[in-house]
């Protein structure tokens, strides 16, 4: 009802179900972002900012911590 997505259904690129609003981000799930190649709905728990978004001023994706600064991306 949220998405009129299909659930019960794997997306063969991120292997998540599809049609599940993540509450937290309000973007559903199984949905690859072809310019990221990172699954949307997903919070980065360290971040809490959502992936599969490419900041439009850096075209970097947010929602990653580089693992080298401590520091999110995008």
């Amino acid at each position: 009802p949220n998405t009129n997505i299909p659930t019960r259904y794997l997306n063969p690129n991120t292997n998540i179900p599809t049609g599940y609003l993540n509450p937290n981000t309000n973007v559903p799930t199984g949905y690859l972002n072809p310019n990221t190649n990172v699954p949307t709905g997903y919070l980065n728990p360290n971040t809490n900012i959502p992936t599969g978004y490419l900041n439009p001023n850096t075209n970097v994706p947010t929602g990653y911590l580089n693992p080298n600064t401590n520091v999110p991306t995008g």
